[in-house]
Parts: structure tokens; C-alpha cells; sequence
């Protein structure tokens, strides 16, 4: 590892009072940081005592180097003694002098005296950020401390490592050979008892029937491919009757897509669950009837359909309310259009996605968006809808995570690209931009 080395080239003047002249000053230049490679701080720097610099013959004065971390974090370093003529004689006759002898001088008053300081110490984090302040203290006769000054003199702030980030990158995404979807709906039509006919004025099928018409009527003929239809009956009534009731419902309605939109027989399949004992559950799960645990114990038993009805009449009063809450819920018909959407071009596309992003495949709106500059914020909305409309769509996130980095937004470029296809060199190289970017924020 490279010693990392920070220089500053500053001149500092600290003012002391003395014994014999109002004001004392000196100076500190050259303060160096070096991380050493064994994980240790060096610290250095020139401390200068001008000619003018007077220390009485008695006295001493010591300079301590702090480190000062934000969180109250402290390091104190080696000290530099400076001795007055007399003093340093006496001290040294009576052994008072200190045990590193390293940092120690006589002032030699009247002369330029220049002190090279260097010291090193492991390195914590808390040191980066840290301030060095330099205590002075004076003593006079018998080491009693006479005043104590402290000076700011730098802040250790190691530069941050040069990241070689990769480029973002966008994909460009597969190209749909066929335009293929699914539109799901569900339909609840009411029948009058034990009848598979459909009368669009029972109840609410006006409501219902118009409701099937509507979104059949959103698509060419040309375009449908298939329409499925699963009907369901509630589980009142024996399960053999229901089976009866579901099938010839489901064949209901078929008949009235079939009629009303001329279509061909053999585009619509039917099939049919006699009873919808998922859709009961689901009910029993979500609510507070104080029965509930039974209920459901019931419900999800193996036992025959007929058996689960007859054990759920044992609770009248959670039976009424199953009957006259749940079960018209349960007599349902789902179904689901397959269609195949035209193609469209960049240009069309660059229209189109504004208000009818579901007619365009991922790849037209990125082609769209190349008709863009890139950053502009039509661009962006054009990436940004293609991941609306396709959520679960690998490509499709992955150029909204490169989106994102574009933008500084970390957190959402991370979130896209859990749904990208990490196999893809794309994606492969955003994600190392991400995780790069997030260890520097460190």
C-alpha cells in the first residue's frame, strides 16, 4: 500500500508571554500527515525559534502536539522541551530531566533555533478529520506550570482515493417478435336460481355484460388471439349441482361474446371450478367473525365440499353471514384476452408513450427515447415509463438504474437493479459503479 502523504505549506505565529519581554512568538511550518503502510500516522513538522524567541535562563517551556477527533477522541503525542541556560543545567545535574531525550534543547537565546519534529503512532479512523493543536507550557522554579496556550495549527484530511468508476451503461432492450398480452378481467353476473341463462336485465348484469362489452370493443378483432373464461360457483348447495351451475354459466357467457361480437368458436375456451373454495378462504382470513378459526379449519380440510357445507350450517348465525356476504362474491367469471399489438416506430413510439405506453414494448420506448438527447428530461420520462409499465421487465430495469446513477440517486439505481438480469454486462458493470460509489460515501 502507497504511503499516503498530506503537506501543509503554511507559516504559523503563536504569541506566548515571557518573563522577561511581554510577548514571546515562534513559528510552526511544514506540518506533514503521512499514513505509513504500516497503518501508522506520521506526523511532522518545523517548529522555528527566531532570534527574538527569549526564554529566561530558569525557566522552561514545552510544546505538546493533541490530536482532537469530532467525537471527543484524543492522542497526545511526544512533547518538545525547551530549556532556559540555568534550567537546563540544574535539571540535568538533579537527573529531573524527561525520559526522551529525543525532544529535548537549550535555548540558545539571541539565535535561530530550528526544531525538526517527527513522531509516528497507529493510526485510528477517528484520526482523519482530527485537528492538531499545539500546547505551549511554561514553568518556572521548581517545575510549577506558570501558563498553558493552545493554538489550532491544521486538520488531517487524507484526500479520497481516486475511484475509477465504470461508465453507465444502458441496454438495449430484446426486441418482442410478437407483441403478445393478456388482459384480465373478472365478471359477476347474477342468475336466477338453478338457471345457466343469462338475462342481461336480471339485477346488475346490464352493469356487468356492459362492463365486457367495453373492453372488448378497446381492441381490434384482428388483435384477439384467445379469450379464456373460468367460471366458479359459490359452495351453497350440493357440489355436484354447483359443478352443473359453474359449467353451464361459463357456457353462458360464452355464447354472448360469441354472438355479440362474431368471433369464432374456437377462439374462446371455457372451464370451470364448481366451487371456489380459494376465494372463500381468502374471505375467512379477512375477517373478524368470532368463528373464524373454525371456519377456516374447516375450509381447508380435505373433507368432501358437501361435508365442509354441512359442518359450516352447525354456526348458523356465521353461516347466514357467510351466505349472504360471501358467497354472491364467490359466483364469479374470470377472464383473459390474449392480444398482439402492432409495431411502431421510433417516431410513433416517441408519441405513442405519453399516453399509451401499454401499446409500446419496452424496446420501442427505448428506441423513443433515442430520438432524445441523452439526460434530457424527456428522455428520462421515456425510461421512466418503460419500468412503469414493464415493472418486472430485466431490461427495462436496468436502464432505469442507469437512470438513476445518472441522477445520484444510489438507492433507487440499487433497487432497480435487484430486478435486472445480472447476467448481462449492463447491469454486471452498474452494479460495480454502484457498489464503487457507495464504499467512497463511506
Amino acid at each position: 500500500m502507497k504511503n499516503i502523504l498530506i503537506l501543509c505549506t503554511l507559516l504559523f505565529c503563536a504569541t506566548l508571554k515571557g518573563q522577561d519581554k511581554p510577548l514571546e512568538s515562534f513559528e510552526v511550518d511544514n506540518i506533514r500527515f503521512n499514513l505509513l503502510s504500516d497503518n501508522s500516522l506520521q506526523v511532522r513538522m518545523t517548529l522555528i525559534l527566531p532570534k527574538d524567541f527569549h526564554l529566561a535562563s530558569n525557566r522552561m517551556v514545552t510544546f505538546t502536539p493533541v490530536l482532537h477527533g469530532s467525537g471527543n477522541e484524543e492522542a497526545i503525542l511526544p512533547p518538545v522541551y525547551v530549556y532556559g541556560r540555568k534550567r537546563f543545567i540544574i535539571s540535568e545535574r538533579k537527573n529531573r530531566m524527561p525520559a526522551d531525550e529525543n525532544w529535548l534543547f537549550r535555548r540558545n537565546n539571541k539565535e535561530k533555533q530550528v526544531i525538526n519534529y517527527e513522531t509516528s503512532l497507529p493510526f485510528n479512523k477517528w484520526m482523519d478529520g482530527a485537528e492538531i493543536l499545539l500546547e505551549q507550557t511554561f514553568c518556572g522554579c521548581g517545575n510549577a506550570q506558570e501558563e498553558t496556550f493552545n493554538q489550532n495549527l491544521s486538520q488531517i484530511i487524507f484526500p479520497k482515493p481516486k475511484v475509477d468508476l465504470p461508465d453507465i451503461t444502458y441496454c438495449i432492450p430484446k426486441k418482442e417478435v410478437v407483441k403478445r398480452r393478456i388482459y384480465k378481467g373478472r365478471a359477476f353476473l347474477d342468475f336466477p336460481v338453478d338457471k345457466i341463462v343469462i338475462y342481461p336485465e336480471y339485477r346488475r348484469n346490464a352493469i356487468e355484460l356492459a362492463r365486457i362489452d367495453s373492453t372488448l370493443k378497446g381492441f381490434k378483432l384482428e388483435q384477439i388471439r384467445s379469450i379464456g373464461i373460468h367460471g366458479y360457483a359459490s359452495p351453497e348447495s350440493p357440489y355436484v349441482h354447483n359443478a352443473y351451475l359453474a359449467k353451464g354459466r361459463t357456457q353462458a357467457l360464452k355464447w354472448h361474446i360469441l354472438n355479440k361480437f362474431n368471433l369464432k368458436d374456437s377462439i374462446i375456451s371455457t372451464d370451470y371450478t364448481p366451487e371456489d373454495w380459494d376465494g372463500f378462504i381468502l374471505f375467512a382470513e379477512q375477517s373478524n367473525l368470532k368463528e373464524k378459526a373454525r371456519i377456516l379449519e374447516i375450509a381447508r380440510s380435505d373433507v368432501h365440499p358437501d361435508t365442509k357445507e354441512l359442518r359450516l350450517k352447525q354456526m348458523p348465525g356465521a353461516y347466514n353471514f357467510i351466505k349472504n356476504n360471501w358467497f354472491p362474491a364467490l359466483r364469479h367469471s374470470d377472464y383473459e384476452i390474449e392480444y398482439r399489438l402492432p409495431d411502431y416506430t421510433p417516431e410513433q413510439a416517441r408519441i405513442l408513450v405519453k399516453n399509451n405506453p401499454e401499446q409500446l414494448s419496452v424496446h420501442e420506448m427505448f428506441e423513443a427515447a433515442q430520438l432524445c438527447p441523452r439526460g434530457s428530461a424527456e428522455y428520462y420520462q421515456i425510461i421512466r415509463t418503460a419500468v412503469q409499465t414493464y415493472p418486472d421487465n430485466p431490461d427495462a430495469n436496468v436502464n432505469a438504474a442507469a437512470m438513476e446513477l445518472e441522477l445520484g440517486n444510489l438507492a433507487a439505481a440499487k433497487k432497480f437493479l435487484q430486478k435486472a438480469d445480472m447476467n448481462t454486462p449492463e447491469a454486471q458493470n452498474n452494479m460495480k459503479r454502484l457498489i464503487l460509489l457507495e464504499e467512497n460515501k463511506q
